[in-house]
């Protein structure tokens, strides 16, 4: 889902870019403001992202090539932010958020052990084959905080919550092989309210230059994954109720105080964990991320 953004209340255009590009891909990010008077503002925000993953090496094949691509575009259109406060310090804001997930492997691999073909068709060549839609649609409440103390720093705290959210998933799965009778196919549709989605964002400035950054997500969601039935003769969906937690802390340097032109780079250590209740583990992983943008 969206990210939030910082704390800005003034009339008329603003609005951030920004990117965090990867070895396998790339997030880039964007919003836009406009403000109706000195405390009340919509704002749009919108945010790309695309990966892409080749693995020459799956254990117990040979002269295996696995291939995965995901795609998801995500906006949250506010149409109240309300700033309030001695100097604005403060905003409280409602919307709605949209979120398109795609995603598509394909593989190609000879089952040199008999795993998937049966056991006298072992070395014989099979493709695999997998895609997935999802569409996310949720309520967005927000709330954020600009606290400056001293003469040269600040404390930023921003969150925002999806108690609950719909979500329509389409997907299908196919394992063939041309020289075998292995042909099998299935596909399956959810609709299903799940919720929560949480965001809260934690940063402090020193002397306009340089900002320390917390930010931590968890969401809950209501999923499912194709696999055999029973008698391994057709797939089927399978429940699979999965926690998602995010961790990020990095540090950020700033352009100093002209806020609608201040550039900002920044680089993280981000840690990720996902608990599926199908499979019954939890997958875990850690990166370090760089990002370039602009902000308020």
């Amino acid at each position: 889902m969206c990210c939030a953004v910082s704390v800005f209340a003034e009339k008329g255009l603003a609005f951030d870019i920004g990117t965090e590009p990867e070895e396998n891909g790339n997030t880039s990010y964007g919003m836009v403001q406009w403000g109706w008077t000195d405390t009340i503002a919509s704002r749009l925000d919108l945010r790309y992202t695309n990966s892409h993953k080749t693995e020459d090496k799956v254990a117990g094949y040979g002269n295996a090539t696995d291939v995965f691509k995901s795609n998801t575009f995500e906006l949250s259109l506010l149409p109240v932010v309300k700033y309030f406060g001695s100097t604005n310090n403060f905003s409280l804001s409602a919307g709605v958020s949209y979120q398109f997930s795609k995603e598509k492997e394909k593989a190609g691999m000879f089952d040199v052990n008999g795993y998937m073909l049966d056991k006298g068709d072992k070395g014989k060549y099979f493709t695999y084959s997998h895609n997935k839609r999802a569409h996310f649609i949720a309520p967005r409440l927000g709330f954020t905080a600009d606290l400056p103390f001293y003469e040269h720093f600040k404390f930023a705290f921003s969150s925002f919550v999806h108690p609950i959210y719909f979500v329509k998933l389409n997907q299908d799965i196919c394992y063939h092989s041309d020289q075998t009778q292995f042909d099998y196919s299935g596909n399956d549709s959810l609709f299903k309210l799940s919720y929560p989605y949480i965001f809260t964002k934690a940063s402090f400035d020193a002397f306009d230059y340089a900002r320390l950054l917390a930010q931590f997500s968890y969401q809950r969601l209501d999923f499912r994954q194709m696999d055999w039935a029973e008698d391994y003769n057709s797939l089927e969906g399978k429940d699979d109720i999965q926690n998602i937690t995010t961790f990020r802390i990095g540090l950020e340097l700033l352009s100093g105080k002209n806020k609608k032109a201040r550039i900002r780079g920044g680089i993280y250590r981000q840690y990720e964990w996902n608990k599926s209740s199908y499979r019954d583990n939890t997958e875990k992983e850690s990166k370090w991320i760089i990002s370039f943008g602009t902000e308020m």
